[in-house]
């Protein structure tokens, strides 16, 4: 028989925060499949402009790519994801799809833009295959209260 493991003594473990912050950072992700965005925009080609801005469309379908070719919706499809992770991030359900922009930056790498202002929030877009994800993060003020870990 095995002992449990058990951390030692001068270690007391608070309980993990219910809430994505950890450490002075704020997290948000999101897996979007890209098949449900393709199915989207062809029932509903509207769609296109609700969700996502004249910037986004442009960036989806650079480099000669059409706009229902497979990379295309892959790339609207990860900026999808980013907005919902945005959202989460920030706690703010009320933003409005457009109000949340990713655009690529010269080096390629994507950037945030929300209420058409560059935004501080860090983000990684990918995709493979039918799916597509985004992780955004921030750092938060930290309080001394709070945290994860105390050593004596």
């Amino acid at each position: 028989m095995t002992a449990a493991f058990r951390p030692p003594a001068s270690d007391v473990t608070a309980p993990a925060p219910a809430t994505p912050e950890l450490e002075g950072v704020a997290v948000g992700c999101d897996v979007v499949e890209v098949a449900r965005i393709a199915r989207l925009l062809a029932r509903r080609p509207a769609a296109r402009d609700t969700l996502f801005t004249q910037i986004e469309q442009a960036d989806a379908v650079r480099d000669g790519v059409g706009p229902d070719d497979p990379t295309a919706l892959r790339r609207l499809a990860a900026r999808f994801a980013a907005k919902e992770a945005v959202v989460k991030l920030l706690r703010r359900p009320a933003l409005a799809w457009i109000d949340v922009e990713v655009r690529t930056h010269g080096d390629g790498a994507p950037q945030l833009w929300i209420h058409g202002q560059r935004s501080d929030i860090a983000i990684s877009l990918s995709h493979d295959g039918d799916v597509a994800m985004a992780v955004v993060a921030r750092t938060t003020p930290t309080t001394p209260s709070s945290p994860t870990t105390v050593r004596n």
